[in-house]
């Protein structure tokens, strides 16, 4: 008798103990799924930030570019004043010799330089 009370106790331990494995087994697929919708999510933000990051990286090669480009006509700008500031001091001088080729050239090198 004591067996069979000691059998019975086995037989329902078993089953508390499959019921509970079961349930971990259970919460154990809800985890897996979490982690897999998790690494998802983290393969779109990834995605995401390394297209941001191209395009950050282009939008900063275009101003890079402009930049330079904007030097270049400001560097081109300083040149165009240079001449004709020359140009006019060639012009006034011209004027003060009274020397009408000098003075021509001057106006025709003012009209160069726009």
């Amino acid at each position: 008798m004591a067996h069979r009370k000691l059998i019975r106790t086995l037989v329902a331990e078993i089953r508390r103990l499959r019921t509970q494995a079961e349930g971990l087994n259970d919460e154990l697929s809800d985890l897996r799924t979490q982690a897999e919708g998790l690494n998802d999510e983290l393969s779109d933000l990834e995605c995401r930030t390394m297209s941001q990051q191209e395009a950050a990286g282009r939008q900063a090669s275009r101003c890079r570019t402009r930049i330079a480009e904007l030097e270049r006509e400001a560097e081109d700008a300083r040149y165009r004043e240079y001449e004709r500031d020359a140009a006019m001091r060639e012009l006034e001088r011209a004027r003060s010799w009274q020397d009408e080729y000098g003075e021509q050239r001057a106006v025709e090198k003012l009209k160069r330089i726009g």
